[in-house]
């Protein structure tokens, strides 16, 4: 059997339909997920603002707070935590450029899984299709 792009296998057809079909979420994964600067800023900032000492006693008054145990922020010294959350923002902006990369190579490298996972599916499906037809009626 020969393979001709235009008079291509039905499957074939179907596969690279159903392949930009499934980019469509992968596309809506990679712009939804995309590490940014700005979330990165705003997670810092909010951080941050908790770590003061009128944020720390508001928050060990609440008789519902520490009942899983003393979380770490209020046995370690404040200027401690916000060395640390200083430190913690600058790896992830210089982190960043990496992740984002990452981010992209991932949704892509599940977009092509999922088209090749497709098309192997549809292949064998054909294969036991074409078993149960008749010799003559194979070759059309």
């Amino acid at each position: 059997m020969t393979f001709n792009i235009r008079s291509g296998a039905g499957w074939f057809r179907l596969w690279v339909f159903a392949s930009f079909l499934l980019g469509a979420p992968t596309l809506a994964y990679i712009v939804k997920g995309y590490p940014d600067r700005l979330s990165i800023e705003i997670h810092y900032k909010m951080t941050m603002s908790g770590l003061t000492p009128e944020a720390l006693a508001l928050e060990k008054s609440d008789p519902r707070n520490g009942f899983y145990g003393t979380p770490r922020k209020w046995t370690v010294p404040l200027e401690q935590l916000r060395a640390e959350t200083e430190q913690d923002y600058k790896t992830a902006i210089s982190e960043l450029p990496r992740k984002q990369l990452q981010h992209v190579l991932l949704g892509i490298a599940a977009w092509i899984v999922a088209s090749l996972s497709l098309l192997t599916v549809g292949w064998f499906l054909g294969w036991v299709i074409r078993g149960f037809t008749s010799p003559n009626t194979a070759e059309e």
